[in-house]
C-alpha cells in the first residue's frame, strides 16, 4: 500500500514538473514584430493588433522558435502582382507611342500588309486560271480517246485527277489569303484603339514610366 502511494506521489510530482516547465518555457518566450513604420518591437505577449500580422516567437536565447506569416500575405501578393501587371501595361503603351507617330503610321503598316496579300492573291488567281485551262484541255483530249487506247485513257485520267487536286489547293489558298486580309484589318482596328488609349494616358501624364533599356 505504501509502495502504491509513493508511485502515485511520484507521478503527480512529474506532472507538476512538466506543467511548470511548459509554463516556464512559455513565460520566457519573446515575441518580435515590426510596426507600420518599420520599427522592431519585443514583448512577452502578442498584442491584439499584431496577432494577424507577421511576427516571430523567440526563446530566451533569441532563437526563432516560430514564424507566423501575416494573414494579409495573399492579399499583399495579389496587390503586388496587380501592380506589376499595371507597370507592364504602361510600358507596352509607351512602346506603342514610341513605335508610331500617329494613326496614319498604323494605317501605312496595314496597307503594306494588304498590298503583299493582294500580290499573293493575284499570283494565285493567275495560276488557278492556268490550271483551269489545262483541265479543260485534258478533258477535251480525254473525250476524244477511243476504248482501244486504254493506256492513254488511264494516263489522261490521272492528269485530270491531279489537275483537280491542284485547283482545290489553290482555291483553299485563296480562302486562306482572304482570312489573312480579315485578320490584318482586325489587328489594325485593335492597334488603333490601343494607340488612342495610350495617347490619351500620355496627354494626361499617366504614363510617367520610363521605357526599359534595350540590349543590342
Amino acid at each position: 500500500m505504501i509502495i502504491c502511494r509513493n508511485k502515485l506521489m511520484q507521478a503527480v510530482m512529474l506532472m507538476l514538473l512538466l506543467a511548470f516547465s511548459a509554463s516556464a518555457a512559455h513565460a520566457t518566450s519573446i515575441y518580435k514584430w515590426l510596426d507600420d513604420d518599420g520599427h522592431i518591437h519585443y514583448s512577452h505577449t502578442v498584442p491584439p493588433e499584431v496577432v494577424r500580422k507577421e511576427h516571430q516567437r523567440l526563446n530566451n536565447q533569441a532563437v526563432v522558435m516560430e514564424h507566423v506569416e501575416s494573414a494579409d500575405v495573399p492579399n499583399m501578393l495579389a496587390e503586388l502582382e496587380l501592380t506589376q501587371s499595371q507597370k507592364a501595361r504602361r510600358i507596352e503603351k509607351r512602346l506603342l507611342l514610341a513605335t508610331y507617330n500617329s494613326v496614319a503610321d498604323i494605317a501605312e503598316e496595314r496597307d503594306k500588309s494588304l498590298a503583299w496579300l493582294d500580290k499573293e492573291q493575284q499570283i494565285t488567281e493567275r495560276y488557278l486560271n492556268l490550271l483551269t485551262e489545262r483541265l479543260r484541255e485534258a478533258r477535251y483530249f480525254y473525250s476524244r480517246l477511243s476504248d482501244g487506247e486504254g493506256l492513254a485513257i488511264s494516263t489522261m485520267q490521272s492528269t485530270i485527277d491531279s489537275l483537280n487536286q491542284s485547283i482545290r489547293q489553290q482555291k483553299q489558298r485563296q480562302f486562306s489569303i482572304e482570312k489573312k486580309r480579315q485578320l490584318v484589318n482586325n489587328q489594325y482596328a485593335i492597334e488603333v484603339s490601343r494607340y488612342n488609349e495610350a495617347l490619351a494616358l500620355s496627354e494626361s501624364n499617366q504614363l510617367d514610366l520610363k521605357l526599359p533599356a534595350l540590349d543590342y
